[in-house]
């Protein structure tokens, strides 16, 4: 599409980046709302814009990849040039990068108040890409990043395992991660498993097989909500969390 000048070229792009970016940090606004409340965020996203077109809340999750971090810091960057300030696209873009600090303090509480969690326990990460669908095997910009760094914080003598259904065992390794050969091997014996993107992969296997290979107490965090965790029974001593429903979390007898 020709436009008038290649300001208004680059302007399209940041701005299309950039709206994609607030929208999805008001999801994750919301998620942050329904934790808090107990209810599920995609309950709310979905019965929400059930035959309603205006309102399309997307689900909350992880806001990254090479595009989407950096073309609203462009965009402030740019404005301020100008003498105008962006508050609202600022206000997104510290929601979406204040995340992974959030989860990793909630995951180190769930982890503190459990009954048997192990003090070096092998958690696992899943969905190293910055996006599952389309799959991909790129890693820039990947919020697996910031969320593996503040895992670390919490969980300090860990056993670290990674699985990706694209990316390469060197890549994985490279993360700092053991690569795991597949999402079987990757939840096997371990504490703790956080699915980072949205790949197919992760409803393959269904909910209660992957936390039954799990060792107890075993936890099952999802920042895709990639299951409907209602009415599934869990094995004993595993728990099953989503993004934007800490609150609602399907648990089995957890201490």
């Amino acid at each position: 599409m020709k436009v008038s000048t290649l300001e208004t070229a680059e302007l399209i792009k940041l701005v299309d980046n950039t709206y994609r970016d607030v929208t999805f940090a008001f999801s994750n606004e919301i998620a942050r709302l329904c934790n808090a409340m107990e209810i599920s965020a995609v309950e709310v996203a979905r019965a929400g814009k059930l035959g309603y077109p205006r309102t399309n809340l997307p689900l909350p999750g992880p806001v990254g990849g090479p595009c989407l971090e950096k073309d609203p810091h462009i965009l402030i960057e740019a404005a301020s040039a100008f003498g105008v300030d962006m508050p609202i696209t600022a206000a997104g873009r510290r929601i979406n990068e204040t995340q992974p600090i959030e989860v990793a303090e909630f995951l180190g509480r769930l982890a503190n108040s459990m009954q048997g969690f192990p003090r070096q326990p092998t958690i696992s990460l899943m969905g190293l890409a910055f996006k599952g669908r389309p799959a991909t095997d790129d890693l820039r910009g990947t919020m697996a990043k910031p969320v593996f760094d503040e895992l670390r914080t919490r969980f300090p003598n860990a056993r670290w395992r990674g699985f990706d259904a694209v990316v390469t065992p060197e890549d994985i390794r490279s993360f700092g991660l053991e690569p795991a050969p597949s999402m079987a091997e990757a939840v096997s014996g371990a504490n703790l498993a956080v699915i980072l993107n949205n790949h197919p992969v992760f409803t393959s296997m269904p909910l209660p097989d992957l936390a039954d290979r799990m060792d107890r107490p075993g936890v099952i965090y999802d920042f895709w909500n990639n299951f409907n965790s209602r009415d599934v029974d869990l094995p004993d001593g595993t728990a099953y969390v989503a993004l934007g429903s800490h609150g609602a979390a399907r648990f089995a007898h957890v201490a």
